[in-house]
C-alpha cells in the first residue's frame, strides 16, 4: 500500500501502485484519483496536473505542496531581474536570473557540488514559456542541460527538498561566431576570410553563392551549431564561384565561412548571396539552370524519379541530390545524351530533397533540368 498525505487540505488518501518496469501507476481507488510516473533509482516522479513531482521510494510518504514550483512568481518583466555571465556562480536559495549569450552556440548548463540537496534547473524565454527543464541529468541529483541559444534566456535554479548550496557553471561548448545574415537572408561582401551566422526563417533549401569575384578563387564551408562542418565547395558556381545548395531547418544556426583558394585571398573581395532556391512543382517539371543553381523538391507521390539535363549547348551539366539531412544520395556527370546528366532514383512523398545543379570543371552557360516520374 501507498500513504499519500496533502498536507494543505489534511486530506490523507489510501492507494496501491503497479510497477510495469520503470513506469509506475498509483489507484486511490475510492478518491477517483489516478497518478502515472516513473521510477528511477530510489525516486518515485508522479504526473500531478502536469507538473513532475519526486518523492524518495519507501513505504509510505508525505506530500507537500510547497515544493511544486509556482512559476507564477517569476519576475519576467523585472527591470532589476539579477543578470549573470557564463562561468560558475553559487546558489543557497531559489534564484531567477537573466543570462545573455556572448555568441551563438550550444550552452552547457551544469550543477556541481550540491551534496545531499537536489538542485533543478527551468529556462524561459523573455516571455515567461518554459524551453528547458532538468532534475537529475547529471551525475547522481545534480541537474545538466545542453541548449542552443541565440539570445537571452531567464534562469531559474530551484531544489526539490530543503536547498542547501549548489554551484551552476554556464559554458559554451558548440560556439559560433560571426557577422549576421538575416534570417530571410541577403547578400553580404566578403573581404578576407570571413565568418558569417545564418539562421534560417523557415526550414527549405538554401543557396549559398559566390559571384563578382573577379580573378580570385572562393571557397566555402557551412557548419552546423555545434561546429561540425556538413557541406563545403569550391568551383561548383559560375567560373570559379563557390556554391551551396542544401536543406537548412527553421530556427537552427549554421555559420558560413567564406574564404579563397590558395592565395588568392587578402584585401580581395567578393560577394556572398543567401537566398531560398526555387521550387520544383511536387508533380515534376522543368526549371532552367542558368549558372550552378540549387533548387528544392517535394515530390507528391512515393515511387521512382527521373533527374534529367537537356539543351545544355556547350557546357557539361553535374547534378547532385540531398536528402533532408543533408546527406548526398546521388550525384552525376555524364549519363544522358552527349555532356548530359541522368540520375533515375526513389523518392518519399511529403520529404524534401535538395538539388545542386552545376558544371564540370570551367564549363558554363544554362541548361534545362527536367523532373518527370521514372
Amino acid at each position: 500500500m501507498m500513504y499519500i498525505s496533502f498536507i494543505d487540505e489534511g486530506v490523507y488518501l489510501e492507494g496501491t501502485f503497479t510497477v510495469n518496469g520503470n513506469n509506475i501507476t498509483v489507484d486511490f481507488g475510492e478518491a477517483d484519483l489516478v497518478m502515472t510516473g516513473t521510477i528511477r533509482g530510489d525516486r518515485i516522479t508522479l504526473d500531478l496536473d502536469g507538473v513532475d513531482v519526486v518523492y524518495e521510494k519507501n513505504d509510505s510518504f508525505t506530500f507537500d505542496p510547497s515544493r511544486v514550483p509556482d512559476v507564477s512568481r517569476a519576475p519576467w518583466d523585472d527591470p532589476n531581474l539579477l543578470l549573470l555571465p557564463y562561468g560558475e556562480h553559487r546558489f543557497t536559495e531559489e534564484t531567477y536570473f537573466r543570462f545573455v549569450p556572448n555568441q551563438y552556440g550550444t550552452w552547457e548548463f551544469s550543477t556541481s557540488g550540491s551534496g545531499d540537496s537536489d538542485p533543478v534547473i527551468t529556462i524561459y524565454d523573455d516571455n515567461g514559456n518554459q524551453i528547458a527543464y532538468d532534475d537529475d541529468g547529471g551525475d547522481g541529483y545534480e541537474a545538466y542541460l545542453l541548449l542552443d541559444l541565440t539570445g537571452p534566456v531567464i534562469v531559474r535554479v530551484h531544489f526539490w527538498g530543503t536547498p542547501t548550496t549548489t554551484y551552476l557553471s554556464i559554458e559554451l561548448v558548440g560556439g559560433l561566431e560571426g557577422e549576421v545574415i538575416p534570417g530571410v537572408g541577403g547578400t553580404v561582401r566578403v573581404t578576407g576570410e570571413t565568418d558569417f551566422i545564418f539562421i534560417p526563417s523557415r526550414s527549405a533549401v538554401w543557396e549559398i553563392i559566390t559571384f563578382d569575384n573577379g580573378s580570385y578563387d572562393p571557397t566555402l564551408e557551412l557548419y552546423d551549431s555545434r561546429g561540425n562542418m556538413i557541406e563545403e565547395d569550391d568551383d561548383s558556381g559560375d567560373g570559379r564561384n563557390a556554391l551551396i545548395a542544401m536543406y537548412l531547418e527553421e530556427g537552427e544556426t549554421y555559420r558560413i565561412t567564406a574564404g579563397f583558394w590558395g592565395s588568392s585571398g587578402g584585401s580581395s573581395t567578393y560577394t556572398l548571396s543567401v537566398t531560398l532556391a526555387p521550387e520544383i512543382p511536387s508533380n515534376g517539371g522543368t526549371v532552367v539552370a542558368n549558372g550552378a543553381t540549387g533548387f528544392s523538391f517535394t515530390p507528391g507521390q512515393s515511387g521512382s524519379w527521373v533527374f534529367e539535363t537537356t539543351n545544355n549547348g556547350a557546357s557539361d551539366p553535374r547534378l547532385f541530390i540531398y536528402d533532408s539531412s543533408g546527406a548526398l544520395i546521388a550525384d552525376d556527370d555524364d549519363s544522358g545524351d552527349g555532356r548530359n546528366a541522368f540520375i533515375t532514383i526513389n523518392l518519399d512523398a511529403g520529404r524534401t530533397y535538395s538539388i545542386a545543379a552545376a558544371f564540370w570543371g570551367s564549363s558554363e552557360g544554362s541548361y534545362d533540368l527536367n523532373v518527370t516520374r521514372g
